[in-house]
């Protein structure tokens, strides 16, 4: 499945893109752009993690079936957004109290 989704997108990049030059001129640079950031997003999303691991667990994750991989993958996504959510909670929180301090001691007149 890989090789054909490459050799799809280099037939697409190589034939099309002369045609969607002539055509559109300069605004094909902007579809280029916009798929070259999917591809990023489909790599950070995607690609196995290899710094700081373990040959040993190399091999555990690349012999992994394809199920294991995509469970892997659903885990690691929720942990990154409860952590970012967490840490924007905390940030919140922390402004707010801020926030409060400041009133309290402009209304008393303390600092």
């Amino acid at each position: 499945m890989y090789g054909v989704v490459v050799n799809l997108l280099g037939f697409v990049n190589t034939f099309a893109t002369p045609v969607a030059l002539k055509n559109i001129r300069y605004n094909y640079v902007f579809i280029f752009v916009a798929l070259d950031v999917i591809e990023s997003v489909i790599w950070y999303f995607f690609a196995v993690e290899t710094v700081g691991r373990t040959l040993e667990e190399l091999a555990e994750v690349f012999e992994a079936p394809v199920r294991n991989i995509i469970s892997l993958f659903r885990t690691r996504c929720a942990l990154r957004l409860l952590s970012r959510t967490l840490s924007k909670l905390q940030s919140r929180s922390k402004l707010s109290r801020s926030g409060r301090t400041e009133a309290w001691s402009l209304s008393t007149g303390h600092s």
